[in-house]
């Protein structure tokens, strides 16, 4: 069996190009597939950091204030009349005396 060293694939021995990828096959090939190059290892990334802006503080919030409900009327407080309250008193006390 000769496998192509471009693709990798299984190829009879009498065959002159892969059946794969038409590489020319050598003569002399080995019989197993070709090593994977093996890749340095990687060194660690150093630490990525960026200038972050500090964070907005945000006014504090007010307190919903809740109205008069729907359909509901309130009552005004009446206004005093003084002055007609003191003349009630003194015909009343004018009466009494």
């Amino acid at each position: 069996m000769k496998i192509c060293v471009n693709c990798g694939t299984s190829n009879n021995d009498d065959n002159q190009f892969c059946i794969g990828c038409g590489q020319r096959l050598e003569a002399n090939q080995p019989d197993s597939p070709p090593a994977e190059p093996v890749a340095p290892p990687v060194p660690p990334a150093a630490p990525y950091f960026t200038d972050v802006p500090p964070m907005q503080q945000n006014p504090p919030v007010q307190p919903y204030s809740y109205g008069q409900p729907y359909g509901m009327h309130g009552y005004a407080t009446p206004v005093q009349d003084t002055d007609r309250m003191e003349r009630i008193r003194n015909i009343l006390s004018s009466r009494l005396m």
